[in-house]
């Protein structure tokens, strides 16, 4: 068994990444709950779906904060992968406000209905990428094996190899194109002048109508990374341990595994 310790960056180790990565969904709850309450803030809270949501995804990460250390995480896939998941969870500062708009406005049903549709289609297909990359990538044996390696006690996943496989050879995008963010920001500011006008027009705070604007390319971004981590620490390892029956662990840097480690 490799020395995971000694070939990782010590910073990144799981009970460490895993404990400090849950702030990233209690603070996004925090965040969530007033904008939750603030899009209508004549239904009860007992009766507010997405500020039970919020305050919900909040509690829990309060717990993740000690489960990594409670439970010894290691570096296998599962335990390094919740980062990218808890990363996912920042969408939800986009899709809280997007929900607000479609549930409790006051535009016309079939207008919110539309905006639902579209904003789903957008994630889907965004999201969808990955599934595609992936699936091609373990149609040829010769690519996925570069970044998981079957050894005599395990399997290692490479996430420097991985990198490069998207960012030079397959050249997958993992963030939307600049051009994105400038278009819906933009957008969003654009609309700033028009706030008491949106406002009386959808029953609405105008922040809500910004940070739906705002968020789609950092929704799009966090739910893509969080697919992402989903396949490639748990869907594929999970179906590697059922071919092999052993379990996926983690190496971060490739250039260090020239050098002998202890088995």
């Amino acid at each position: 068994m490799k020395d995971l310790n000694n070939i990782n960056l010590s910073i990144a180790e799981p009970r460490l990444f895993g404990s400090l990565g849950a702030l990233l969904p209690f603070l996004t709850g925090v965040f969530c709950i007033p904008l939750a309450l603030g899009v209508a803030p004549e239904v009860a809270f007992s009766e507010n779906n997405l500020a039970l949501f919020s305050i919900g995804l909040s509690i829990t990460s309060c717990l993740l904060i000690f489960i990594p250390y409670l439970f010894r995480w290691d570096w296998r896939a599962k335990y390094f992968g919740m980062s990218l998941l808890y990363v996912g969870s920042v969408g939800f500062l986009g899709v809280v406000p997007w929900l607000g708009v479609v549930l409790y406005s006051s535009i016309p049903l079939s207008m919110r209905v539309a905006l639902f549709a579209a904003y789903s289609a957008a994630i889907i297909w965004w999201c969808r990428r990955f599934i595609i990359y992936y699936k091609h990538l373990f149609s040829e044996e010769r690519l996925w094996r570069r970044i998981y390696t079957e050894e005599e006690d395990a399997i290692y996943y490479l996430q420097a190899e991985d990198q490069r496989l998207i960012d030079r050879k397959l050249k997958l995008g993992q963030v939307p194109p600049i051009a994105v963010f400038i278009f819906f920001m933009a957008s969003a500011f654009l609309a700033t002048p028009f706030a008491t006008d949106i406002r009386v027009t959808t029953g609405i705070a105008f922040i809500h109508v910004f940070l739906t604007l705002a968020m789609v390319p950092i929704v799009l971004m966090c739910f893509g990374l969080a697919v992402r981590g989903y396949l490639i620490y748990y869907y594929y390892p999970w179906k590697l341990k059922y071919e092999t029956g052993k379990d996926t662990f983690v190496i971060m840097a490739i250039r260090k595994l020239s050098s002998k480690q202890p088995d």
